[in-house]
């Protein structure tokens, strides 16, 4: 059991969270969201005893297993002999050479993550604390993890982006929002049913209570109208009927009466407002404008057999495929199988056997996982000037991407790999480009962020190819699915 009371914490001068009250009970599995910088990691590393609070305290009942984002910070030393040999059971699931164990510094993302997670998962633990850890898995490797967390029957605590994967792992939702947590029973659907649902009742709430202020407003502006009115109107009767008796008590009574309602009225007011409370948080609309040259005829790109090997090591066996124009294709597959080296045949990056026949007009822009080519020492400003007349869409993009004004003095070398990414589609907004190449485009973004970049995907008119194991990201976009298996191209209904 974990039990959190009064919780605080500060980045710098930051909040991001305050007074934090949680019960998590033995078995649950709950997935942690938000936005990057929201403080879901920093949550977690309080819980595994790696950060202090400001405030407030964490008892936890069990031993605890904690993954974090980057695999290099863990330590390998921590791991029993017992718990390494039940990794080694587990290892060829993952298709890991045991071999390049020794070599931890030389392993890929992919793999550097397999290893960390094998080594958790085989640990006889109570509680597994999980941050991102479907980052660099390919398919066969979140299967196996959804399989493992699924068979765990202690308490996990997962941060993720991945919807699907938290479709089908966990049966909670915590949610970093504005500095607060929020709780949701269900997996991630039912969390975002249950956050709009809410979201439109406490929009109408507010909106009535509003219009209610509104009206009291309204008649106190009409009482004291009156009042001045009757002030007014006294102030021209002829002074014989001023002088009459009981003429100015009449007057004074009247507006008095009057006055007294507009006061009472005013004390509503001033309650009805001090029991609004905040405008219902809403997450600021991120802005993507994707343009495509156009493209004409019906075949872009054909493919014929096509053969391609490195050394000894045959990577593609004689491969046919014909991409239409307006397709947006997923491309699948096990890390290693060969995806990279798709796109660098189709980039004319690297020689092949065979042929690819490519349109002509075809334009292409290639986003790739390692593509953040920037001059680490320009800072954002600096680097809008590149962009000469387009320098304030560029600008304005990235605010709409959750970009701070102040922002845009700091060095490019000091971003996050998230904002890094971000700097990156930029560049393909802003750009006429008509043919997409997208190589694992989600990784390190938030799902507020994933959704949009969904939503000006599939509206865009040219041509996508998309790397990604991101399974909800690729259904709610691609039109068609293409798997590398056994050195082919296989296509996936």
């Amino acid at each position: 059991m974990i039990k959190i009371n009064n919780l605080t914490k500060y980045y710098g001068d930051k909040l991001l969270f305050k007074n934090i009250n949680l019960d998590i009970f033995s078995g649950e599995k709950i997935g942690i969201v938000g936005s990057n910088g929201a403080g879901k990691s920093t949550f977690l590393k309080i819980i595994a005893g790696e950060v202090e609070p400001d405030s407030g305290a964490v008892k936890t009942t069990g031993k605890i297993a904690y993954a974090g984002q980057i695999a290099e910070e863990f330590d390998l030393n921590n791991i029993s002999k017992d718990d390494f040999i039940t990794f080694l059971k587990n290892k060829n699931k993952l298709n890991l050479n045991i071999e390049k164990l020794t070599e931890f510094g030389n392993l890929s993302g992919g793999e550097k993550t397999k290893l960390v997670l094998s080594l958790v998962l085989s640990q006889d633990v109570d509680i597994l604390l999980l941050d991102e850890p479907t980052n660099n898995l390919d398919a066969t490797g979140i299967e196996w993890l959804i399989n493992e967390i699924n068979k765990f029957g202690g308490t996990a605590l997962i941060v993720s982006h991945d919807r699907s994967f938290l479709d089908k792992t966990v049966q909670k939702i915590i949610e970093f929002e504005n500095g607060k947590l929020s709780v949701f029973d269900g997996n991630y659907s039912s969390y975002k049913n249950q956050k709009e649902f809410n979201l439109n009742s406490n929009k109408k709430e507010y909106e009535h209570k509003l219009i209610e202020n509104k009206k009291i407003e309204n008649q106190i502006n009409k009482l004291n109208n009156q009042a001045e009115k009757i002030q007014r109107s006294a102030k021209k009767v002829d002074i014989k009927t001023r002088r009459l008796p009981g003429f100015k008590t009449s007057i004074e009574q009247k507006v008095s009466k009057i006055e007294s309602q507009a006061k009472s009225k005013q004390t509503r007011l001033e309650k009805m407002q001090n029991a609004l409370g905040e405008r219902p948080y809403e997450e600021g609309e991120i802005y993507y404008k994707l343009a495509a040259d156009n493209l004409f005829g019906k075949m872009l790109i054909n493919i014929k057999n096509v053969s391609k090997n490195y050394g000894q090591k045959i990577i593609f066996d004689n491969i046919n495929l014909t991409i239409s124009n307006g397709e947006k294709i997923a491309l699948i597959g096990d890390n290693g199988s060969g995806k990279t080296t798709f796109i660098k045949m189709l980039l004319n990056e690297t020689n092949f056997d065979g042929q690819i026949i490519k349109n002509l007009n075809i334009k292409f822009a290639c986003l790739s996982q390692d593509a953040f080519n920037y001059e680490s020492s320009l800072t954002i400003m600096e680097l809008s000037r590149e962009f000469g007349d387009l320098q304030t869409q560029f600008l304005t993009n990235l605010i709409n991407m959750g970009f701070r004004r102040e922002m845009f003095s700091k060095k490019i070398s000091t971003l996050s790999s998230g904002e890094k990414m971000k700097l990156k589609l930029n560049e393909l907004i802003l750009g006429n480009f008509n043919f997409l190449i997208l190589d694992e485009p989600t990784n390190n973004l938030d799902i507020s962020n994933k959704i949009f970049l969904e939503k000006v995907l599939s509206n865009f008119k040219g041509n996508c190819l998309i790397v990604s194991h991101d399974r909800a990201f690729i259904d709610n976009i691609c039109t068609r699915k293409i798997k590398i298996e056994n050195k082919k191209l296989i296509a996936i209904n």
